[in-house]
């Protein structure tokens, strides 16, 4: 229905009051407007209620003043709202154009999933969000599977996606060879209260078609109780609930032989209780090593992949996972008790050519000292990853690299405090020997290469309650250089296994210019230092701090007295800056 050639009036006070033919239309919020939705005279939106059809529409300011106007029986400019279940029902799978924008109206609950079709423009991406005043609408999937048989059939082999395998989709959201989309301020659950941990997602974007796919961002949402959280410091099974959790994007067979996605955003998120990873991207598509080489030109990687700005608490595996990208960014992230469920490390990369991970903060990934549970990982297959001023406490270790095909580790300018078994777990520990299993002591052992490891501040008090060590689990580091670095325990510490030269050696590594408190000298370290350095106020684990000014961690700065403002090695490329943003001073040791 369509109305033609109707004069609407109104006045703008500073009361907001309004004149409108009341017949025809009635205003639903007289005194408050929805929000600024879209561009107007004013930047105020107006909600009008259709009586003869109950229909909704939005009109704006500048529509007003004495204007002809035209007003669809659907959506004016491309608006389209979700006010109850059966507006969701209506378009829950209905195909939109470029530049709508899919309202969902603050306080509702709309039960089942959203999967809507088509894809927007550069110019003029799809948008979902909310309008009105109140809570944040939820979209409540109740943990349901819906069938695609569409999907089964193109993914018979490849993937270990099982659900996907069997035409089977549960997500909140679910956006399906999509691009073009934005999805903002949505508060999103699926459980059916049970036990369910596998296959379950709070937004999905999967693609099973060849395509150059773009712009898929998800901002402002909070993504809560999909599946089962279940404590388990000691699984007996290992990646069951790994393909499941809260904002994932992945490509699967088909898409992943020639398929891109140039623009995976997640930003300002909260997601919490969530059985399986926090957020992550995932595709088959891409080989970057043959024969442990890195081949020349790896195809297929994803561009323009950004975790930012968001939360990720209780999780049951790991809390933020990025693969297949080049130049990916993972900044600014809290994380909390992730891995609760299986082992793992909380933030990792894989499969990506010069990641960046940074100013985040991770605590409470720990088991009592058992199981892969550390802040960071620097995984596998990939190439130039940089782990820089971020902030780790209360978990089991600092961070993790994978002894297997991997150029370029840098990780500088990090602080940990009260991580409670020690710093650095060199993962696949046994990568280093060979098929008899003896020690590799030439080059045939170079499978992870070039390690840098420098001017990081490690700190433990007397109250960590493990055994703790430099290297965790009896791990051997490979192809590393550690410089400026401070360890400090309160308590006392010991190396990886109990003092043996080889274990703490390693192979083609080498200390230079760190300092120990609480814990011998590496043996390469011909040049250790052992004085206490002099912290302003060391002691506190600061929590929930300003991760874009790292203000909090200030008492672990070098006091003026402090032996180490100088004397350290000086660091080409060094990234220019410290922990906390100030430019570097190359003589001294530590993060700040």
């Amino acid at each position: 229905m369509v109305f033609y050639g109707l004069l609407l009036m109104l006045f703008l006070s500073g009361s907001k009051n309004q004149e409108i033919d009341e017949t025809t239309y009635q205003i639903v919020n007289t005194m408050t407007p929805i929000g600024s939705v879209g561009p107007c005279l004013n930047g105020t939106m107006w909600e009008i209620e259709v009586p003869s059809n109950n229909e909704k529409v939005i009109v704006s300011d500048d529509a007003f003043g004495g204007k002809n106007i035209t007003i669809s029986d659907e959506t004016f400019t491309g608006k389209i709202l979700i006010s109850n279940q059966a507006d969701f029902d209506n378009y829950k799978n209905k195909t939109f154009q470029p530049g709508d924008q899919i309202l969902f109206k603050r306080g509702e609950t709309f039960v089942g999933m959203f999967a809507p079709l088509g894809s927007g423009t550069e110019a003029a991406p799809i948008i979902i969000e909310p309008y009105g005043i109140g809570e944040r609408p939820i979209i409540d999937n109740q943990g349901v599977f819906h069938n695609y048989p569409d999907i089964a059939a193109k993914e018979s082999t490849g993937q270990n996606w099982s659900a996907f395998k069997n035409g089977k989709i549960s997500a909140g959201v679910f956006l399906h060879n999509a691009s073009y989309w934005e999805v903002n301020g949505l508060e999103i659950t699926n459980t059916d209260g049970e036990d369910n941990e596998y296959d379950i997602y709070g937004i999905l974007y999967y693609a099973n078609q060849e395509n150059q796919y773009k712009h898929i961002y998800v901002n402002d949402c909070y993504v809560r109780d999909c599946g089962k959280v279940s404590w388990d410091p000691e699984p007996t099974t290992y990646g069951s609930i790994k393909m499941s959790g809260g904002i994932w994007a992945v490509l699967g067979t088909l898409a992943g032989t020639n398929s891109v996605l140039d623009g995976w955003r997640v930003t300002n998120n909260r997601v919490e209780r969530v059985a399986g990873v926090g957020m992550a991207n995932q595709s088959d598509a891409v080989a970057f090593f043959i024969n442990r080489r890195p081949i020349s030109n790896p195809k297929n990687l994803w561009k323009d992949t950004y975790y930012g700005d968001n939360t990720t608490h209780t999780t049951g595996r790991n809390a933020i996972v990025v693969r297949v990208s080049e130049n990916p960014i993972v900044e600014y992230n809290r994380v909390i008790n992730s891995s609760m469920s299986e082992t793992g490390n909380s933030i990792y990369n894989f499969n990506t050519v010069n990641c960046l991970v940074q100013y985040n903060e991770v605590s409470g990934n720990d088991s009592g000292g058992k199981g892969e549970r550390g802040a960071f990982d620097a995984d596998y297959y990939a190439i130039n990853t940089i782990i820089q001023y971020n902030y780790s406490h209360g978990n089991e270790y600092f961070c993790a690299i994978m002894k297997k095909p991997i150029i370029g580790v840098t990780i500088r300018y990090n602080i940990s405090i009260n991580d409670h078994s020690g710093v650095i777990n060199y993962g696949f520990n046994n990568a280093d020997r060979d098929a008899n299993g003896n020690y590799r002591d030439d080059q045939t052992g170079k499978i992870l290469e070039d390690v840098k490891v420098y001017n990081n501040t490690h700190y433990f008090s007397t109250s960590v309650p493990h055994d703790i060590q430099l290297f965790v689990s009896k791990s051997r580091p490979l192809n590393s250089d550690y410089n400026n670095n401070i360890y400090y325990y309160a308590g006392g510490a010991a190396w990886s296994d109990g003092g043996i030269d080889l274990e703490r050696r390693g192979f083609f590594t080498d200390f230079e210019r760190n300092v120990y408190v609480g814990i011998p000298p590496h043996v390469t370290d011909g040049t250790a230092q052992t004085t206490d350095p002099n912290f302003i106020a060391p002691g506190q684990e600061p929590s929930d701090i300003d991760l874009h000014t790292m203000d909090e961690l200030r008492n672990y700065r070098l006091m003026s007295t402090s032996p180490y403002l100088d004397g350290a090695i000086e660091i080409e490329n060094n990234g220019g800056k410290n922990i906390l943003g100030e430019a570097v001073d190359p003589n001294r040791y530590g993060a700040f």
